[in-house]
């Protein structure tokens, strides 16, 4: 199974879970393992895999074998070319890699048996980098590194399988109460609840901690196919400035192959150009952030435009750094809708669900009319919305 995409959705994770039901005919394996999970080329990314004594083993940020975290017990999977019922075993592993000591954590389960701890690994790889692979490969290797070999697959059935990730703490390195909520429900086919993760006592007598609740980051356009909903802002009410908006063919690109480009000519008048993204078929939750990549060797400062709920338009600027680089940018709902405002309820709030959102670069008065031409590219738009309340 190939989800195009899904890699960049979990790059900077800093602990994570995957969980699966496993039922090998053949543990014959390629080089580096039968391909469970993964989303990395070698690098950044992670690689979860099957090896032929029946054990499973985890890479962060590189191979499984290079990457210096051991392996579960052997004999955990058994081949059965008849894949009976009883030969399903529930697996996990979990890393954190915010402990100091034992941040992989391997577990096993049967339909007969609830999930139990395997064995708990020293291998700190940091978080998962930012320049993972960009498709996530389940039961196979992901689609760009296939070529490079035949061999690699998971020789079986898969079913139920799962993946929780933290961009902001330990709390997706599901504990033993939480996966075994998880052996149940899958095992059943039915929805997942999880337990809360377990938390430190607050101090003081009788004080107790409750669970956060995290944000989520969901990937909207990755522009590695024709993007949906985007379109060109010529700023019109200034006349003079000539742009156009389009998908950069191939060769820019913070990840993959393809960008978005602005181009931006003020060198005959006008006062700014830009691009729209409509939001209203997305369907995202309350968004709290939007993050995106730019590249640019001119342009010091974007303006900002949010259409909320009650079709306000909320305007802000959010400054760039000096760099020719790629740089991320990050822009808080809660910030971006504190100043300028009109439009739909016009009261300076934000109203929920966000209904478009949109960058303008504009003209620097300070530059010569030769210098007020250019080019700005955007990859890898995010937002990062509020978790679901129990």
């Amino acid at each position: 199974v190939d989800l195009l995409g899904a890699g960049r959705s979990l790059r900077g994770l800093k602990s994570f879970t995957i969980s699966a039901w496993l039922n090998p005919h053949d543990l014959q394996e390629g080089s580096g393992g039968s391909r469970v999970m993964v989303w990395t080329t070698g690098g950044d990314g992670v690689d979860f895999v099957a090896h032929a004594d029946g054990s499973v083993q985890l890479g962060v940020n590189a191979w499984d074998d290079l990457g210096g975290i051991a392996p579960s017990s052997p004999g955990k999977l058994i081949a059965n070319e008849q894949l009976p019922a009883e030969n399903w075993r529930f697996v996990a592993v979990s890393y954190d890699s915010t402990l100091e000591h034992q941040q992989v954590r391997y577990y096993f389960g049967s339909s007969a048996d609830k999930v139990a701890l395997d064995r708990a690994e020293d291998g700190n790889r940091g978080a998962v980098g930012m320049n993972s692979c960009v498709d996530l490969g389940i039961g196979n290797q992901a689609p760009e590194m296939r070529r490079a070999g035949h061999d690699r697959m998971f020789r079986g059935a898969l079913g139920a399988v799962r993946v929780w990730g933290s961009l902001a703490d330990g709390t997706a390195a599901l504990n033993l109460e939480q996966l075994a909520a998880v052996q149940s429900a899958s095992a059943a086919g039915g929805s997942i609840r999880l337990p809360p993760p377990r938390l430190p006592a607050a101090p003081g007598p009788g004080a107790a901690a409750s669970a956060p609740l995290l944000a989520q980051q969901l990937l909207i356009d990755d522009f590695e196919r024709d993007p949906v909903g985007w379109s060109y802002v010529g700023g019109w009410e200034f006349p003079g400035a000539k742009g156009a908006a389009a998908r950069e063919a191939a060769g820019t690109a913070h990840s993959g192959n393809h960008a978005y480009r602005l181009d931006y000519d003020f060198s005959a008048g006008g006062a700014y150009v830009g691009i729209w993204k409509t939001l209203e078929t997305v369907k995202v939750p309350d968004i709290k952030e939007f993050r995106l990549w730019v590249k640019t060797d001119s342009v010091t400062a974007l303006g900002v435009r949010l259409g909320d709920g009650s079709d306000q338009t909320h305007q802000s600027q959010v400054r760039l750094l000096k760099s020719a680089d790629w740089q991320e940018v990050v822009i808080k709902v809660a910030e971006a809708s504190s100043g300028e405002h009109w439009g739909g309820a016009n009261d300076g709030q934000w109203h929920a669900p966000a209904k478009g959102f949109g960058l303008n670069v504009g003209k620097n008065p300070a530059l010569p009319a030769d210098q007020q031409k250019g080019t700005i590219w955007f990859d890898d738009f995010c937002v990062v919305v509020a978790p679901a309340k129990p």
